[in-house]
């Protein structure tokens, strides 16, 4: 065990004093403080307080490699995706595997997006670029101000990291990357049980291995010994198959061996028991990036923090352009302006108040019908298709069908279909990023909003 160093990543703030000339934001010189004023700085955050999302989106990824190959052949780092994923997503913490992290290449990805993301990794001690490795990703956007110190527990195969939440709560995430021979995959287990890693909060990552039989189609059983080591280590820290635990008679695949098509759900996320409650969200999707494994993730709350409500509807800037959406404007502030002319008789059912309020909800509607409307053909292609995925899933044999013959019939169809997805979503992925590109290169040398925020360190949100 290896005791890695300690990282932060608290931001500075400035902050004005009581001596602080008025005149130099505004206003008058030398007027004094009124007492409104004197109590509204009492109020404000301490300096040194931590400031944090009370409600954190964490995932893991397997990402098959540091680098794949584009459509012309050139080489191209996966964390260009990465970083993409983190933000496009909304993800605070990521777990990666099969990461190729070697220290030259952990400094070539810091220098390009230390601003944006922190690397915590624990690469391969033999082979560092070629094999193995796991590593903990911060998104810079959303833990900024968080403290953290990680440790290895097995180089290139777990990891664990601490995270300051909140002043009163620390979360504790184990990283795993399991071996997939059997009886090395048991010793492992044995290892990180006889490792003082103390209370885990989390714990998730390429188990290569499953309990249920329904996780493997065609249906089957792992190793029985590795899977009691396993139960061994999970009971021990009192963590549970979140995700199971919602869905307990549900199929879901993380993983799609693509040479014969069989599928398993290998990459999982235990929650503490304590932690069970506070655990949503549950979800596996297509990561846009070139690997065999999917993105699995679970949002997690702090619910110790102050209640935040759902905060209020907004229209997307964007929508302010759309013809459809300036007619219905048009068409809708008329209709307000003649129901407000003809108003003779005021009533607690009918006034101006209650006719405006009519007129924001029948727009709301529409400009919201219109975002439906709007969504892109390869976006509906992809529900699309993830619905016929889950229908598949959920079919059962017929009267006369074994379990064998309809896993049979039902998984090269299961197979295809999430072969179709990836590559819509790659493409999705791929046309995202070329909309970036396009829009950096118009904007990233004129004084605008993007410039000034791609030159800036992000600010926690």
């Amino acid at each position: 065990m290896r005791l890695c160093a300690t990282g932060s990543s608290e931001g500075t703030a400035a902050a004005r004093t009581a001596s602080d000339s008025s005149a130099e934001y505004g206003g008058s010189r030398g007027r004094p403080r009124r007492e409104a004023e004197v109590q509204e700085s009492s109020r404000r955050r301490p300096q040194g307080c931590i400031k944090t999302s009370a409600r954190l989106k964490v995932a893991s990824l397997n990402m098959r490699g540091h680098t794949t190959r584009t459509a012309s052949g050139a080489e191209q780092c996966k964390w260009n995706l990465i970083n993409q994923v983190m933000r496009d997503k909304k993800i605070a913490i990521l777990a990666l595997q099969e990461t190729h992290l070697s220290s030259q290449r952990l400094v070539d990805v810091e220098e390009t997006f230390g601003n944006l993301i922190r690397i915590c990794s624990s690469p391969d001690p033999e082979n560092g670029s070629g094999a193995r490795g796991v590593a903990f990703a911060l998104n810079q956007r959303l833990t900024k101000q968080m403290k953290y110190e990680w440790r290895e527990i097995i180089p290139g195969r777990a990891m664990i990291i601490h995270l300051a939440w909140s002043e009163c709560r620390t979360l504790s995430i184990l990283n795993v990357y399991a071996p997939n021979v059997p009886r090395e995959n048991e010793e492992f287990w044995r290892t990180l049980k006889a490792a003082n890693m103390g209370s885990i909060d989390i714990a998730l990552g390429d188990w290569n291995i499953t309990y249920n039989s329904i996780d493997r189609l065609p249906s089957g059983r792992d190793d029985q010994e590795a899977g009691n080591a396993l139960s061994d280590l999970l009971n021990g820290l009192e963590l549970i198959d979140g995700w199971r635990k919602e869905n307990p008679l549900a199929r879901s695949f993380s993983y799609q061996q693509l040479a014969t098509g069989s599928q398993s759900r290998i990459d999982r996320i235990y929650v503490n028991r304590s932690l069970a409650r506070d655990a949503s969200d549950w979800d596996t999707t297509e990561p846009g990036i070139p690997t065999d494994h999917r993105l699995i993730s679970v949002k997690v709350a702090d619910y110790q923090a102050p209640f935040v409500g759902k905060g209020r509807w907004a229209m997307p800037t964007h929508m302010l352009n759309d013809e459809v959406v300036i007619k219905a404007m048009k068409t809708e502030a008329s209709t307000l302006t003649e129901r407000l002319r003809n108003l003779s008789v005021r009533s607690p059912n009918l006034n101006a108040q209650t006719i405006f309020q009519d007129f924001k909800d029948r727009l709301s509607t529409c400009i919201r019908n219109r975002m439906k409307a709007k969504i892109p053909k390869s976006r509906k292609q992809v529900e699309r298709l993830r619905d016929n995925v889950a229908e598949l899933l959920r079919s059962k044999p017929m009267e006369s069908e074994a379990l064998e013959d309809w896993e049979r019939r039902v998984g090269p169809e299961v197979a295809l279909l999430q072969n179709r997805i990836m590559n819509a979503e790659l493409k999705c992925f791929k046309f995202r990023r070329e909309d970036i590109a396009l829009r950096h290169r118009f904007q990233s040398e004129t004084v605008s909003k993007y410039w000034i925020r791609s030159n800036t360190t992000p600010l926690a949100s």
